[in-house]
């Protein structure tokens, strides 16, 4: 039972640890299991030989911007952003439906070298308005200078689709730079080390019956040095002078 109990305390205090990063987890989960679907399925299978995608009417102006990145970076394993502004200029309705981008070889041949995440919106902007959107996509790729192009689909209200680029432009995939410094990796270091001596600490008391008891002390006898002493009492006879002891000896051998 004791073992029992010392297991199911481990496990809260993981769980207690660990839970406020679970969406965190599961949300980094969607995004490579996104990227993994979309490599997969070629990039565009979603549509392919079911539904024509339409160019984008004159009444509808797309602007899209890398956001966070005054150089074109793109940082592996940080979030990268892309400012979409959809502009309506007509009379109708659109619905902004899914953007997909992709990085594409820069030598001229634009061979694709990975399809990033499909990202769905649903966003309705009404005739003469205009919306802005982001998206989010992740790298984690060798340093190299690559295109980034992202498409935006859209529809009207008689569910037709369209197509529209948003974004293309050279950028560097760059690795973040590092420091001993690093607020977020000294942190993540003392999450570890606390979670690492919670866990120990409790192994300790569970397994290992916590702190052993103090040994108890054996009372110990103080050894007297004792001068003369009587034979049977066992007092001592120093401070009696020599001449008493004397005649105490031969009053005693007249008695015998």
């Amino acid at each position: 039972m004791t073992v029992i109990y010392g297991m199911f305390r481990v496990f809260l205090l993981f769980m207690l640890i660990v839970a406020p990063y679970g969406g965190i987890l599961f949300r980094s989960y969607q995004v490579i299991y996104t990227e993994s679907v979309t490599e997969r399925n070629g990039g565009w299978t979603l549509f392919a030989g079911a539904i024509e995608l339409k160019p984008v009417p004159d009444t509808v102006e797309i602007v899209g911007e890398l956001i966070d990145s005054p150089f074109s970076q793109i940082i592996n394993g940080q979030p990268n952003y892309i400012k979409i502004n959809f502009n309506n200029k007509g009379e109708a309705n659109y619905t902004l439906y899914i953007v997909q981008a992709r990085l594409v070889s820069i030598d001229g041949s634009d061979s694709i070298v990975k399809n990033l995440t499909t990202l769905k919106y649903n966003t309705v902007v009404p005739a003469m308005e205009d919306s802005e959107i982001r998206y989010v996509f992740y790298s984690e790729m060798q340093p190299q200078e690559l295109t980034l192009i992202a498409d935006l689909i859209f529809t009207d209200e008689q569910e037709n689709m369209y197509s529209g680029l948003a974004y293309a432009n050279n950028v560097t995939i760059v690795d973040p730079e590092q420091s001993i410094f690093d607020l977020q990796l000294i942190f993540m270091y003392a999450i570890l080390l606390t979670i690492a001596g919670g866990v120990a600490y409790l192994i300790k008391e569970t397994f290992f019956g916590g702190s052993k008891k103090k040994k108890s002390k054996k009372p110990t006898t103080e050894k007297t040095d004792s001068g003369t002493t009587g034979a049977s009492t066992g007092t001592t006879m120093d401070w009696i002078p020599e001449h008493h002891l004397k005649k105490s000896k031969s009053s005693s051998k007249k008695k015998n």
